[in-house]
C-alpha cells in the first residue's frame, strides 16, 4: 500500500508530537514529584498534566506564513483594520511566531514570541523602518497593534503558568469540555491574575476563556469563532477578544492554508 505525501506528513507530525509529549511529561513529572502529592490536590496534578498536553498540541513542527486580518473597535467608534502577517520559524527545541503589523505607520511593528519546550515564552517588540530597527519595551501584557490582544494572549501564555487546576468537566458551546483554571503566581502590572478556560476534549482547542485582573474582576473574554484542521492539526481560524471593562473589541482572522 502506498502512502500519500499528505498522509506521511500527518504521520510524521503525530510522531513528533508524541515524542515531545513524552519528554515534556517526564520533565513536568519531576516538578510534580518534588512538591509531592501531599501539597498538590488531584485537580492541580491533573491540571498541570492537561496544560502540558495543550502546549504540545500547540507546538509547531515546520515553518509557516499566513496573512491575518486584524480589526479593532473601541466602545464608541468604528472598526479599524490593520495589515498583519504571521510567520513561524522552527528550530531545534524551539519555534518562533513572528507577527508584523502596520500599526506604527510608516514603520512596521514586529512582535516575536519564542517558544521553548518546558520554558517560559520570551517576547520581543520592535519598530522597523527601512533596514533599521528599534527595540521597544516588551512583556506578555504589551498590546499587539493597538488592539485588545496582548502578546501573551496571542501565545496563550496562561497555559505556561506553573499553577494549573482542573475545576470540572461539562458541556459548553455544544462541546464536551474540561474547565481549566490557570493561576498567575507572579503577575506583572496590568497582567491577569487568573484565567479560566474551556478546552474541547477532542481537539484540545480553546472554546472560550475569561481573564481576571488584580482585583479579581473580569477583564477580557476570548471567543474563537472558527477552527480549521491544517496538516492534521486543529488551528484557530478566527478569534475575538472583548475587554469588558472598556467595551472595546478585536478580531483576528487567519488565512490558513
Amino acid at each position: 500500500m502506498k502512502t500519500s505525501a499528505s498522509s506521511l506528513k500527518i504521520i510524521l507530525l503525530l510522531v513528533r508530537k508524541i515524542i515531545a509529549l513524552v519528554l515534556l511529561l517526564l520533565f513536568s513529572a519531576t516538578g510534580v514529584q518534588a512538591e509531592t502529592t501531599n501539597t498538590l490536590s488531584d485537580g492541580e496534578i491533573q491540571g498541570r498534566l492537561f496544560a502540558q498536553k495543550i502546549l504540545v498540541d500547540l507546538m509547531r513542527t515546520e515553518n509557516f506564513s499566513n496573512s491575518v486580518t486584524l480589526q479593532v473597535r473601541p466602545k464608541k467608534g468604528t472598526w479599524t483594520n490593520y495589515v498583519v502577517t504571521s510567520r513561524g520559524v522552527v528550530g531545534r527545541g524551539y519555534w518562533k511566531n513572528i507577527f508584523t503589523s502596520d500599526a506604527l505607520k510608516p514603520a512596521s511593528e514586529v512582535f516575536t514570541v519564542t517558544h521553548t519546550l518546558g520554558q517560559p515564552n520570551i517576547y520581543t517588540h520592535e519598530a522597523v523602518s527601512g533596514t533599521s530597527g528599534k527595540m521597544l519595551p516588551s512583556s506578555r501584557s504589551t498590546p499587539f497593534a493597538n488592539s485588545d490582544f496582548w502578546l501573551g494572549d496571542l501565545a496563550l501564555d496562561f497555559f505556561h503558568w506553573p499553577e494549573q487546576r482542573i475545576l470540572k468537566r461539562e458541556f459548553h458551546s455544544n462541546c464536551a469540555c474540561t474547565v481549566l483554571e490557570s493561576v498567575n503566581s507572579a503577575p506583572t502590572k496590568n497582567d491577569y491574575t487568573r484565567v479560566v478556560s474551556w478546552i474541547d476534549n477532542d481537539s484540545l482547542g480553546l472554546v472560550e476563556a475569561y481573564g481576571y485582573d488584580a482585583e479579581g474582576k473580569l477583564l477580557k473574554e476570548f471567543t474563537p469563532k472558527s477552527i480549521k484542521k491544517v496538516s492534521g492539526q486543529w488551528q484557530v481560524k478566527e478569534i475575538e477578544i472583548r475587554n469588558v471593562q472598556t467595551g472595546s473589541r478585536t478580531r483576528l482572522e487567519f488565512d490558513l492554508k
